[in-house]
């Protein structure tokens, strides 16, 4: 926060957006539920971090003690989408340094961990592919 405060010019607007807990997101969280599980627990904290922040009062003391002041927070819902629970799990793997945990293990563990995934998410896939729900706060503060 402080190098954000740092770098922002006098009178800027800081924007943020974080995501909330991950049990808002059922779709990581049952990606990290067997990481841990087929992969390891490294993985797991890889795949858990970026919801570290999610409580709103933790959240707001941080920009605030960075310097920022009109500091607010606003909670949203969003959607995520792929076509199917396989590619959500290599795509979010690829894309990510879970990539390098996921590619230490045997083909079996590969695929253990996309069949755990896709028994977690039954519910939320259909003809259009895998549509779950995710939470974030959207922070806005002032320099």
């Amino acid at each position: 926060m402080r190098e954000m405060y740092r770098v922002l010019v006098t009178g800027g607007r800081l924007g943020l957006m974080v995501w909330q807990g991950i049990q808002y997101a059922p779709g990581f969280g049952a990606l990290a539920a067997a990481l841990a599980r087929h992969i390891s627990s490294e993985a797991e904290g890889i795949m858990r971090a970026p919801f570290a922040l999610a409580d709103a009062k933790q959240l707001h003391a941080l920009v605030a003690a960075g310097g920022f002041h009109d500091v607010t927070l606003q909670s949203v819902s969003g959607t995520v989408r792929f076509p199917s629970v396989s590619r959500f799990v290599e795509d979010y793997v690829r894309g990510s340094p879970l990539s390098g945990h996921v590619a230490k293990v045997s083909d079996e563990s590969r695929a253990a961990l996309v069949s755990e995934v896709s028994d977690a998410l039954a519910a939320y896939v259909s003809e259009d592919g895998l549509t779950f729900p995710i939470n974030a706060h959207l922070v806005s503060a002032k320099k």
